[in-house]
Order: structure tokens, then sequence, then C-alpha cells
């Protein structure tokens, strides 16, 4: 997997996060995998994965593992996957309950990355910790 489907993920998971709220727990799922037809099968299977394990983390089961085997990945890529979801899931709930937000510096590749709706909820949250 190279950085360009990295970069592609995230607004995938995004856009699934959007499926989820719009759609519910049970409509969502047919949504997300539309939204993610368009990658490869290794990184459709992965991304798959990712939205699974984010939006319904105690759903998952070592079962989800397969689609992960059969698209190429082994035990340690398994595990390195989960690993980055999970981190990934806590370090922006850690930003997000501290009011952590996108440095000034950083605008331009956010607007890249996420657009620039995302970046403007991004900034309207802003909130001075050391104030607090």
């Amino acid at each position: 997997m190279d950085e360009g489907v990295v970069c592609a993920l995230v607004p995938a998971l995004r856009h699934a996060g959007e499926l989820f709220i719009d759609h519910g727990r049970t409509r969502a799922r047919p949504a997300i995998a539309e939204a993610l037809a368009s990658l490869e099968p290794a990184d459709r299977a992965l991304a798959t994965f990712a939205t699974d394990l984010t939006l319904w983390p105690g759903r998952t089961t070592s079962a989800d593992h397969a689609p992960l085997r059969d698209a190429g990945f082994d035990a340690a890529a398994i595990h390195d996957i989960v690993q980055v979801v999970c981190l990934f899931s806590w370090m922006n709930r850690l930003a997000d309950g501290l009011g952590v937000r996108v440095e000034a510096r950083r605008h331009d590749w956010a607007r890249a990355l996420l657009g620039d709706e995302a970046l403007a909820d991004q900034l309207d949250g802003l909130v001075d910790i050391q104030s607090h």
C-alpha cells in the first residue's frame, strides 16, 4: 500500500462516518461498500476492515481478517493494520477531547487531504486549552 492509498483512505473513512450518521448502523454498510468500490482489491479489503473496526469495534472478530488474508495480508500485516486503526482512533479522540486543532502552518496540507469543509469544521471548533 503506497502513500497515495493512505491519503485516499482518510477522506473515504471520513465519508464512511458521514454515511454511518446519515444511514444508521444497518444501512451504512452498503453505502460504505459503494464508496470504497473504486479501490484496488487489497486496498478495498483494508479500507473495509478499517471502517468496520472504526465504526463497529465491538462487532469485529478474527473472522473479519479473512478478506485481508485473501487479499495477501499476512498475520504481521493484519496486526499492524489493527494497531494503526486503533492508534488513529485513540489519537483523534485524545485530540478532540483536549481541543487540539490543525496548526496554521499545516492548513494547506489539511485542505488538500480533507477538503475545505473539514478544515473549516476543525477551525470552527477551535479551543484554547491553555485558557481552561
